[in-house]
Formats: C-alpha cells, structure tokens, sequence
C-alpha cells in the first residue's frame, strides 16, 4: 500500500501511519523500499484473524492518516 502526501512527503507519511497504527496495537505494518517508493507490507498469516480485526486495521489506517494529514 503507498500513501500519496498532501505536501510531497510520501515516505514520512507512510512510517508515521505504520507508527500510529503500531502504538495503538491495532495490528502490525512494516515499511519496505521497492523501486524507490516507501510502501507499507501488510500480511495477514495468522488462522485467528478473522473479519473484525481486518476492520479494526482498515479504520486504525484511515483514522491515522486522516490525523497525519490534518
């Protein structure tokens, strides 16, 4: 997933999303590089997840953005 920021500095964004998210204990996300973007890694491996916490993620992610960007 990448994040586009309002002022250019997409990469911040993402960590500073990934970080939030982190810090609520919502669920993890890693950071990678791939051809030059910052994208954040998303991996769902546990037989436990089920649709609630897939939910919870999606909202930590558009709540902390949405703060991110305010």
């Amino acid at each position: 997933m990448r994040w586009l920021a309002p002022n250019g500095d997409n990469a911040g964004l993402a960590d500073t999303i990934m970080s939030a998210v982190r810090a609520e204990g919502v669920a993890f996300f890693s950071g990678t590089t791939y051809r030059g973007e910052r994208l954040m890694r998303i991996s769902v491996s546990d037989w436990a997840t089920d649709e609630d916490d897939v939910d919870r993620a999606i909202e930590a992610l558009l709540r902390n953005a949405a703060r991110a960007t305010a």
